[in-house]
């Protein structure tokens, strides 16, 4: 059977320049084309879908969906700041969408940074898709900075209690932030005990398996959790928390439990089960 893909109507997300799948391609019917324009950095797109809602894209690679993101930012948020007593301080390298710093803010943190190399992104998602920030950069605690976070987060030292790592796939701008030297450099940037949080890629992805042996080989201890975010293609997303301090692979279900009550965390899709469900996964996957 012969389907007529229409042109420009359609959104093809462009994996294979991740080397996932040359053979793959995943589509979206773009319903109604919101904003697409080129940045001084990349090729910001956001569309409608009847299926998705409103996407955003950039460089030609989905960042996420309306109907989908909380699922993405819960698990990439919750899961460390629920391993820590008191979070004070977090940063969060990427997430121009803000999506992250919405959920980080549940928390009781004093001081909250975000460092994106792209001013049109925080622009462009404040305006067209202001539901995933909820308000989040006019929060009196956050500090906004506009700069390459690799630079950035090499000057810092023992300076955060939560470093959440929300940077695109390793393609164009984020390629230099997916290596060895730049999780050192977030080793160095949290305080004693303090947490990192990756987003790493779908499982099978080459890139995201290489960047977990690289993070389990900086810290101490690590813990994967993982999450079926329905509008990536392939398989589950996998988000990485890991700690030299804090034994994130061995948590007690019972602080997480009390500290999401007295915390009073509202969330659509993470819970404490879920936080010990996320770690449960076939043997290939250990």
């Amino acid at each position: 059977m012969k389907v007529r893909m229409p042109g420009r109507k359609w959104f093809l997300d462009e994996q294979y320049r991740l080397g996932t799948s040359p053979t793959f391609a995943w589509g979206l019917l773009r319903d109604r084309v919101v904003y697409r324009q080129r940045s001084g950095v990349q090729r910001i797109e956001i569309f409608d879908n009847e299926a998705f809602g409103r996407v955003l894209a950039l460089d030609g690679l989905m960042q996420l969906s309306t109907r989908y993101e909380h699922v993405y930012h819960e698990m990439l948020v919750h899961p460390a700041l629920l391993n820590l007593e008191k979070p004070r301080s977090a940063l969060v390298i990427g997430g121009g969408d803000g999506g992250a710093l919405r959920e980080l803010l549940k928390h009781p943190l004093e001081r909250a940074v975000i460092v994106e190399i792209d001013q049109g992104v925080i622009d462009m998602c404040r305006e067209y898709l202001p539901g995933v920030s909820a308000g989040a950069f006019d929060d009196p605690r956050v500090e906004i900075v506009i700069e390459d976070a690799r630079g950035y987060v090499e000057r810092q030292s023992a300076e955060f209690d939560v470093i959440v790592f929300d940077a695109t796939d390793a393609y164009g701008p984020s390629e230099a932030l997916w290596t060895t030297e730049m999780y050192r450099a977030i080793q160095k940037a949290l305080r004693r005990g303090g947490i990192g949080a990756f987003q790493a890629g779908q499982f099978t992805e080459q890139y995201g398996i290489q960047g977990r042996d690289e993070i389990r080989a900086v810290f101490k201890h690590t813990q994967i959790h993982k999450a079926f975010v329905a509008c990536f293609p392939f398989d589950e997303c996998a988000f990485i928390i890991a700690s030299d301090q804090t034994r994130v692979n061995r948590f007690d279900l019972k602080k997480i439990q009390q500290r999401f009550r007295s915390r009073k965390l509202t969330s659509a899709y993470y819970d404490p089960d879920m936080h010990l469900g996320s770690t449960l996964y076939p043997r290939g996957w250990r």
